[in-house]
């Protein structure tokens, strides 16, 4: 079974808060979309058309994939590899997908940010709210974790065009954690998500 993969920002100062006191650990896999909403690959060149090389279809160029976890302290956690520069790489470079194991979470509602790192502006590939319990779009716990997913997303990888900006008016997606377990995965916006056990 394949699993979702989920990443951050590369050539921005990448600041990670401590996430001590979050006790509960989760296995995520990520699965993207072929192309970005707008109909682009991850890396720029356009979808549409046939742009091929003997070595590279850029048809169908892959995301670097990183995660970030976000509690409603907005502290948060991101996922990712350093090279010997301390440059950050993504755990599954040009793939469409990606695990990740052992992820610490908070105990209830938290936040998760997928991002496309990139050399200069990272790419939101989607981010969303889980939680333990059912809870309404309007809730104040569901409100607030919204508004630090776009603060984090918004440091990470800011949207530089009207229609990425408009894009991103809309609320995050909220899901019972149970609802995307084991065999059972939830979509989003631009990619798929499952949160598997390790047996």
């Amino acid at each position: 079974m394949k699993k979702l993969l989920i990443i951050f920002s590369c050539f921005l100062t990448i600041s990670v808060s401590f996430a001590g006191e979050w006790n509960n650990q989760i296995n995520f896999y990520f699965q993207t979309e072929r192309a970005k909403i707008n109909d682009t690959s991850w890396d720029g060149y356009n979808s549409s058309l046939a742009v091929k090389s003997f070595f590279v279809n850029f048809t169908t160029s892959p995301p670097d994939i990183m995660i970030c976890i976000v509690d409603n302290n907005g502290t948060h956690d991101c996922h990712y590899r350093l090279d010997k520069k301390n440059k950050a790489f993504s755990l599954c470079h040009n793939s469409f997908d990606c695990e990740f194991f052992d992820i610490k979470v908070p105990d209830d509602i938290f936040g998760v940010l997928v991002v496309d790192l990139d050399e200069k502006v990272h790419d939101l590939i989607d981010g969303v709210i889980l939680t333990k319990e059912k809870k309404g779009r309007r809730s104040k716990e569901v409100k607030a974790m919204n508004q630090m997913l776009n603060e984090l997303c918004h440091k990470v990888a800011p949207a530089l065009t009207p229609g990425e900006k408009h894009r991103r008016e809309r609320p995050f997606q909220v899901f019972v954690i149970s609802d995307c377990a084991d065999g059972v995965p939830c979509s989003l916006r631009q990619s798929q998500f499952e949160i598997f056990s390790d047996d």
